[in-house]
């Protein structure tokens, strides 16, 4: 969005990357909701997570609202939710190796 706000790139081309992000982070929701959390701190996590990916999709389709005539108003809520979403994959990763 970064780009389209700048024109430099072209508008299919944001569409299409913002069409695949909306595909991912329904898989992620998915995967993430199929998941049978094991106890308090795993359900708090899983809660977390869903909020997160959430959060995410409704910075994408906003921006997909807005690329054609105000791409730069979804830069900063793409960006925080990106920010949110290597955070918390950050500390799932963590939480897995047992650190």
């Amino acid at each position: 969005m970064t780009q389209q706000a700048r024109d430099r790139t072209f508008l299919p081309t944001t569409q299409t990357v913002l069409a695949d992000a909306i595909t991912q982070l329904g898989a992620a929701e998915q995967a993430a909701s199929g998941i049978e959390p094991a106890g308090v701190t795993e359900t708090n996590q899983q809660r977390r997570t869903l909020a997160a990916i959430r959060s995410a999709l409704d910075a994408v389709l906003a921006a997909q609202r807005a690329v054609q005539t105000d791409a730069p108003s979804a830069v900063t809520s793409l960006r925080s939710s990106t920010e949110d979403l290597a955070t918390l994959s950050d500390q799932l990763q963590k939480a897995e190796a047992g650190e």
